[in-house]
């Protein structure tokens, strides 16, 4: 869990965060992909879907980052009803990190490039979508926000994503996030 310490977030947290939201994920040190087995020395971690298929994050890896099995339709936190508000990022970090401050459900896709429908997201009162500050990320948010008909924010920063603001200018991330707390989701 070394990795994520940047990121403001220890084990303790990742672990009740992950039960509370019913998410299979932990480290690993090696994974049966195809025929062979795969070691790794850098931090690793994986994820179970509720469809069974797999994601696997080395996060330092310069090759094979990822390695999954996950279709468009294996969303993050798809069991998470906990709050009547929904925020919609495009990863598992950015969630985590936005999770220390706003109180409200959320789903990620697997790619920000990839946009499924959110089973049940009527059941939310308030819908938000926010991903990556790039180009990319913005291209596909302001899609995704038309495909979803869910409302999107953009993060004003020059930071790429949530969790390196997080990491590289606290402030202008915590003001992001009371923006969305004061404008959209009320508390």
């Amino acid at each position: 869990y070394i990795y994520w310490k940047q990121y403001g977030l220890d084990p303790d947290y990742i672990q009740v965060f992950n039960q509370k939201r019913k998410i299979n994920f932990f480290p690993i040190s090696e994974a049966f992909v195809g025929e062979s087995i795969l070691s790794y020395t850098l931090p690793t971690y994986a994820w179970i879907f509720n469809s069974g298929r797999i994601k696997i994050y080395s996060p330092l890896s310069l090759q094979n980052k990822w390695k999954s099995n996950t279709t468009k339709d294996d969303l993050f936190f798809e069991n998470d009803f906990e709050y009547e508000n929904l925020m919609v990022t495009s990863s598992y970090k950015d969630a985590l990190v936005l999770s220390k401050s706003l109180k409200c459900s959320f789903r990620a896709f697997n790619s920000e490039r990839v946009v499924s429908i959110i089973p049940e997201v009527e059941r939310f009162n308030k819908k938000l979508i926010s991903f990556d500050n790039d180009p990319t990320g913005i291209e596909f948010q302001n899609k995704a926000s038309k495909q979803l008909e869910i409302e999107a924010y953009n993060y004003i920063g020059k930071e790429k994503d949530w969790a390196e603001a997080y990491k590289n200018n606290l402030e202008e991330c915590e003001k992001n996030i009371q923006v969305i707390k004061d404008t959209y989701f009320y508390y």
